[in-house]
């Protein structure tokens, strides 16, 4: 939940986007990031309009083309200061900090402009709904794109996918079943404690490829 640090209540906008929307659409982690993204938002909204950005929204608030290239521009610097670091920082990954924090502020602002999907009153004409979203995908459209984001990450081989299988696996007999009790091989890279549940986990998301989100819960 996202929380104003002065009055330490959830502006209640982005509450309503998180649990009417955006949370069937993806999982909790990616949920708090993009939190976060609406949280700059705010930031910048608090400087460049007088009153509370809640407020301003559900009276029909509809940011115009200098607005938004105000917006980004701020997206733009805070981006490059969570990425400030002489020794780590480079061209595509601050841009694809940029996207993290763009897309989901965009999508908000898309979502935010229909008085029906905010749960406000009132109605607003199709076509003019259909040409601000317009507007925001155009103007937000160097921002959201990402920096090399088209390599696929290549599957093991079948003698890698082995080796992970013997060095995080137990000892298998001669006759191909687990010896008993269960001992894991030397060079396991895990600490004794947790060799046997990082086991368990490793055969899970290898079998039922369940991501790494989904898996630590379980």
């Amino acid at each position: 939940m996202l929380i104003d640090r002065n009055t330490w209540l959830p502006p209640r906008l982005p509450v309503r986007w998180a649990v009417r929307r955006r949370r069937w659409e993806c999982m909790p982690n990616t949920l708090a990031s993009n939190l976060r993204a609406l949280g700059l938002l705010y930031e910048w909204a608090a400087r460049m309009h007088e009153g509370d950005m809640d407020t301003l929204l559900e009276r029909g608030l509809h940011l115009d083309g200098i607005e938004i290239e105000a917006l980004i521009a701020y997206l733009r610097s805070r981006a490059l200061d969570e990425e400030l670091s002489p020794s780590t920082v480079t061209e595509a990954r601050t841009l694809h900090t940029l996207a993290n924090i763009a897309w989901p502020i965009r999508e908000f602002l898309k979502w935010v402009a229909d008085p029906q999907a905010r749960g406000g009153r009132g109605t607003i004409d199709p076509r003019d709904l259909a040409v601000y979203r317009l507007r925001l995908d155009f103007a937000f459209q160097p921002a959201v794109r990402r920096s090399g984001m088209g390599m696929r990450i290549q599957p093991l081989t079948s003698a890698q996918d082995a080796c992970v299988q013997q060095l995080v696996g137990v000892v298998m007999g001669s006759d191909g079943r687990v010896k008993q009790p269960f001992c894991f091989h030397p060079a396991n890279p895990f600490a004794p404690e947790t060799r046997l549940r990082n086991w368990l986990m490793y055969q899970i998301a290898r079998e039922l490829g369940l991501r790494r989100s989904e898996l630590l819960p379980l």
